[in-house]
């Protein structure tokens, strides 16, 4: 074992554990255990948006989405998915309307933790906002509505 002049046993193995233990991290290991099932816990909310034109088009509008009370966030795997964000939504002239009289537009959430959420949404009639309970095991949908203050 003339290669390990220099160097003592234990720093030795030492080396070998730190490559092993950084081989195991490297990307091509896969996902690090527990990430398939915090992923499988996250949940896009569906949106839909139905509201007036301003100065006779379809604005896009920002709906505003933040957490009021989280479940189980020490298993997920970032901190962006437990932070209020926002989803731009383009509204386009509702189907069937033959002058510009309703606009509508529908997306999907970035994903989200299990929880509580508020989401609001400035429209042309005030703001509309409302709370819903975000779960690993039921899909969410929302519908904003010129002239209402909450959701469907």
């Amino acid at each position: 074992m003339h290669y390990l002049r220099g160097i003592d046993a234990a720093q030795a193995v030492l080396a070998a554990l730190i490559m092993v233990l950084a081989g195991c991290g490297s990307r091509d290991a896969g996902p690090a255990p527990g990430a398939m099932r915090a992923s499988a816990e996250l949940r896009h909310v569906s949106l839909f948006v139905r509201a007036a034109p301003k100065n006779g088009h379809c604005a896009p509008v920002a709906i505003k989405i933040e957490p009021l009370r989280l479940d189980a966030v020490s298993s997920l795997p970032s901190a962006e998915i437990r932070q209020a964000n926002f989803t731009d939504l383009a509204l386009r002239q509702a189907a069937g309307e033959s002058r510009i009289a309703l606009c509508e537009g529908k997306a999907l959430s970035a994903p989200l933790a299990p929880g509580r959420w508020r989401l609001s949404v400035p429209l042309p009639s005030g703001l509309a906002s409302c709370e819903r309970s975000v779960s690993a095991d039921a899909d969410v949908s929302v519908t904003f509505e010129d002239g209402k203050a909450g959701c469907a």
